[in-house]
């Protein structure tokens, strides 16, 4: 039986090349778990100008827990357009909230969760309160999910998922499914 030998850049060449910006490059990277490489690049991109640098490398320093680095780095949402701000938000309550400063994430949550769009804001927010045994703080905050879903009926997939946590937290596991 023999073996057949492939160099490596022979390999290289077959790979399909990456195509799109930096940055979205970047977070292919950290959808595949490449975050070493994700990282670089996200830190090489970051300006004011790219705010999604910034929440590239807060995803992964999170993900890779480094949680008080996720946390300052998310902190900065100046300039950022209000999509990337709120997860930015969301991000900075996560890391405090795997740091068990649970008060510290409430308050930066509890400052975001007003805006409509901050949904996965409300949603760790109504997590967090859960965590601290208060679900008559937790459930108002886990409702709006759910009754924004049932006034303009979003099927989308990311929405659904959200409903149905709201629902399982909120001990409704037929709604949830």
């Amino acid at each position: 039986e023999r073996t057949q030998h492939v160099s490596s850049s022979l390999i290289a060449a077959a790979a399909p090349k990456p195509s799109g910006s930096a940055i979205d490059r970047a977070f292919e990277d950290y959808a595949a778990s490449r975050y070493a490489a994700a990282e670089s690049t996200f830190r090489s991109l970051l300006s004011p100008s790219e705010p999604r640098a910034r929440l590239g490398l807060c995803q992964v320093l999170l993900v890779t827990g480094r949680y008080a680095l996720a946390e300052a780095t998310a902190e900065d949402t100046v300039g950022a357009p209000p999509v990337v701000a709120l997860e930015l938000v969301r991000i900075r309550g996560e890391a405090l909230r795997r740091q068990g400063k649970l008060k510290d994430a409430e308050k930066v949550l509890a400052s975001a969760a007003g805006d409509p769009s901050a949904r996965r804001v409300r949603l760790l927010l109504g997590e967090i309160l859960l965590e601290q045994g208060r679900k008559s703080e937790a459930e108002p905050v886990l409702m709006t999910l759910i009754d924004e879903y049932n006034q303009d009926g979003t099927k989308d997939a990311a929405t659904l998922g959200l409903v149905g946590r709201a629902a399982q937290l909120l001990g409704s596991d037929p709604d949830a499914n």
